[in-house]
């Protein structure tokens, strides 16, 4: 944040060049959505997307690293995603914005979550992905700790080192919708991020095997057969 301001002050503040799309009608959202899938049919590693759901438990912007087993409300508000760094769209989670959503979750490729723990099993039991797709949904904020073990893992405290966007957390009361927009927006920048200084150090195999690997193979499993 610090180094953000003084190239703020010695150079002036730099534009944003992020696009929001909020609650976009149907067909619009729609067309996106088959857009994004055609890509992801035809390369899926290529188009990772990003996805975050609101819940009453993040209400007012509880900061992700702090959400914990006694959060514990499966009332899905709305989704936010992202294919691209430069766009955030966010939709409620009603009518046949569901059925677009589940489209878009389930076509192949990389699903990238900030904190799977809560995100992952909301949207299974909502139904938007399947306990399947659980090997697809990759938890950046572990990534991240892989990353910088001393430091916070919360996506407000992670974003200015890899986006220029600028505070958003404090929307989340009187422009929650904007605030979900933004909130893909930075995962996705966060992701693109973290995977390129993952594998610029050498360390991106160890990085997954170490948190993803143990999230999909073996912590995940656990849950589903009774281990708390």
């Amino acid at each position: 944040d610090l180094k953000r301001a003084m190239e703020a002050r010695d150079h002036g503040l730099r534009p944003d060049t992020a696009s929001l799309v909020i609650d976009p009608d149907v067909e619009w959202f729609a067309r996106w959505v088959s857009q994004v899938v055609a890509a992801r049919q035809s390369d899926p590693m290529a188009y990772p997307i990003s996805s975050d759901v609101e819940t009453p438990d993040k209400a007012g912007g509880k900061d992700e690293g702090e959400i914990t087993a006694d959060d514990r409300s499966f009332q899905i508000l709305r989704i936010n995603v992202a294919c691209h760094p430069d766009e955030g769209v966010t939709v409620p989670f009603v009518g046949p914005y569901i059925e677009e959503l589940r489209r878009l979750h389930q076509s192949p490729g990389p699903v990238w979550q900030w904190n799977r723990e809560y995100d992952h099993v909301r949207l299974v039991a909502a139904g938007v992905l399947q306990e399947t797709d659980s090997s697809r949904v990759v938890d950046l904020m572990w990534l991240w700790h892989f990353l910088q073990s001393d430091l916070p893992r919360g996506l407000g405290f992670v974003s200015p080192f890899y986006s220029s966007h600028g505070p958003w957390k404090h929307l989340a009361d009187q422009e929650p919708a904007r605030y979900g927009a933004i909130d893909g927006l930075q995962t996705h920048r966060c992701g693109f991020g973290i995977l390129s200084d993952l594998q610029k150090l050498g360390l991106y195999e160890r990085a997954m095997r170490h948190t993803h690997t143990l999230h999909t193979a073996v912590l995940r499993p656990a849950q589903l057969v009774g281990v708390k």
